[in-house]
């Protein structure tokens, strides 16, 4: 069944992002979750069900008041074209792609999965994200321990983050995953593909070792992570994460400006 529904991903755009999500995934996630979360994800490819899923991410964001604008295509150049981009707009970029990523994961509960610099642009009024169609409603089990994972982490809350690691199964792999959070200063991290591949690898053959079968969602998730460490490696600056994390977690401002779908 696994072997059946990756070889369908891969026929699909994402199939390249595949590569980037560690070999021991598959090992560890059941062979039936892969197979349900994998079909979710290919049905949600549908044009219909994304452009509802589209609209929906733009409402939340005009509400947040964020400055982003989701369209269907770039009306011009996008990120991995342009290569004229100063320090000061490549740190604007991302941190509002950390936002992208954070938000649903802490509030609305449902993803738009593709932060690829492909598509996404800067303007005047702010970035303009045209997302290819992949999506996910995560599971409110696996949203509860995800967000307790960075409360815990991003607040230094030891209890919350302690009960995120076990509601999604991780507690073996949790000096892993303080190594690859970074302890100390998370007001100017850079981020690397390599650096992911790698710590999701550990994380990964640990469970595997430990006998640990991780929820389903961590597939979309995954592929989330793949997209975000991409783009955020090509911009080259240090990011403040953690002032990222808090906008997304609190931010109650009216909205500014009207994001586009």
């Amino acid at each position: 069944m696994t072997s059946y529904w990756l070889r369908l991903a891969r026929k699909t755009e994402w199939g390249s992002l595949l590569s980037l999500v560690s070999p021991s995934f598959f090992d560890v996630l059941p062979a039936r979750a892969l197979l349900t979360q994998g079909r979710d994800l290919l049905r949600n490819l549908d044009a219909r069900s994304f452009a509802a899923a589209r609209k929906r991410a733009a409402r939340a964001l005009e509400k947040a008041g964020r400055p982003v604008s989701l369209l269907a295509a770039l009306p011009g150049k996008a990120l991995s074209e342009d290569d004229a981009l100063a320090a000061p707009e490549r740190t604007l970029v991302g941190e509002l792609v950390l936002e992208l990523y954070f938000r649903p994961l802490l509030g609305t509960g449902e993803s738009l999965l593709d932060l690829r610099a492909e598509r996404l642009a800067l303007e005047e009024d702010g970035l303009l994200w045209a997302p290819g169609p992949a999506w996910v409603t995560w599971d409110a089990d696996f949203l509860q321990g995800i967000g307790d994972l960075y409360r815990g982490f991003y607040r230094e809350e030891p209890a919350v983050f302690a009960h995120g690691l076990a509601a999604l199964g991780l507690e073996p792999a949790e000096a892993l995953l303080r190594r690859h959070f970074g302890e100390g200063d998370q007001t100017a991290v850079r981020f690397e593909v390599a650096h992911f591949q790698e710590s999701f690898h550990a994380v990964f053959t640990e469970c595997r070792r430990r006998r640990v079968e991780l929820h389903r969602n961590f597939l979309p998730l995954g592929l989330a992570l793949a997209t975000l460490y991409t783009t955020l490696e090509r911009l080259e600056v240090p990011l403040d994460v953690r002032a990222a994390f808090e906008r997304s977690a609190g931010d109650r401002k009216k909205p500014r400006r009207r994001a586009r779908a």
